[in-house]
């Protein structure tokens, strides 16, 4: 090993445990940010840890469940109140169902 190899070698370690050591701007402001709403968010990831074996069937029902309002509750009427055509295309209640779908399958699908 030349002088120039083992003095880069030596130098990037003493880096490394120079920034180990101090801690940075992210950890520092990390630490402000929990102090300040770790608090006032505990009592829900208690909440959401309590609910997660759960989450993917509540958020599933909930997506059906508003498919179903949409599709067959919600009135027509109510929806396209001031729609001079009564197409198919131009019913908000379809494209609901059409945007919707895309958000349920990802989230299906990364979980």
């Amino acid at each position: 090993m030349n002088a120039l190899t083992y003095f880069m070698t030596v130098s990037l370690s003493a880096a490394e445990e120079t920034a180990a050591s101090a801690p940075g701007l992210y950890e520092r402001f990390g630490a402000l940010v929990d102090r300040i709403f770790m608090p006032v968010f505990e009592p829900t990831n208690v909440l959401f840890a309590w609910l997660d074996p759960w989450a993917q069937w509540i958020t599933a029902v909930y997506f059906l469940a508003t498919w179903i309002w949409v599709a067959f509750i919600l009135k027509k009427e109510y929806v396209n109140l001031s729609c001079p055509y009564k197409t198919r295309l131009v019913d908000l209640r379809f494209w609901t169902l059409v945007a919707m779908a895309p958000t349920l399958f990802v989230y299906l699908y990364f979980t």
